[in-house]
């Protein structure tokens, strides 16, 4: 079984230990990509952040400020909606600016790619320094004992073979061996040379 493993955000590769053939553990690092830019993102969020915690405060004050003048009759009820609407505001940025912050957090985090699981590196078809976008293949991860082969069936048998049947598959490569095999997927569009 084959596992395409790949970053969730796009970047430059800084650090690829992962080589064709190399055993890994779940866990192992398999590449990095350059964290640069996302750090600043980080701190730029941060500061967003604390901007909208002391416009949050200052909001807050202006509103309580504002209720006890009010109710000492002093301001009218315009000026006292005006200001819990600046508050609400202020609560909404705050707000958004911890969830950006939250974002910017799991950006910096996905900048790492380690191994989900056991395994063999069976491809890595990049290089350090070379730019990949989100979901871009970086290494191919061959776990387990099996392997997967994909047949192209013809129209006329395909709808005779279910999940789960058996098979037996021999390669002009390897004579005289022959390999027991299960069907795991049956595919439901026709490809270009009439076969499924």
């Amino acid at each position: 079984l084959y596992t395409p493993l790949s970053f969730r955000v796009g970047g430059t590769i800084s650090e690829l230990p992962a080589k064709v053939g190399m055993n890994v553990k779940a866990g192992d690092l398999v590449a990095r990509l350059d964290v640069k830019d996302y750090e600043l993102q980080w701190k730029q969020s941060q500061a967003q952040l604390a901007h909208a915690d002391a416009q949050l405060a200052q909001a807050k004050a202006n509103y309580e400020r504002s209720r006890q003048l009010y109710e000492a009759k002093n301001i009218s009820k315009s000026e006292l909606d005006s200001n819990e609407a600046g508050f609400k505001s202020a609560a909404a940025q705050k707000e958004s600016s911890a969830k950006a912050l939250d974002l910017a957090q799991q950006q910096l985090a996905y900048c790492v790619l380690n191994a989900p699981m056991d395994g063999t590196l069976a491809e890595v078809p990049v290089e350090v320094q070379q730019a990949v976008s989100a979901g871009q293949p970086v290494a191919m991860l061959s776990s387990g004992e099996g392997l997967e082969v994909e047949v192209g069936i013809p129209e006329s048998i395909i709808g005779r073979i279910g999940i789960g049947d058996v098979a037996s598959v021999r390669f002009e490569a390897i004579p005289g061996r022959v390999f027991k095999a299960a069907v795991s997927e049956v595919g439901i569009q026709m490809s270009a040379s009439s076969t499924y």
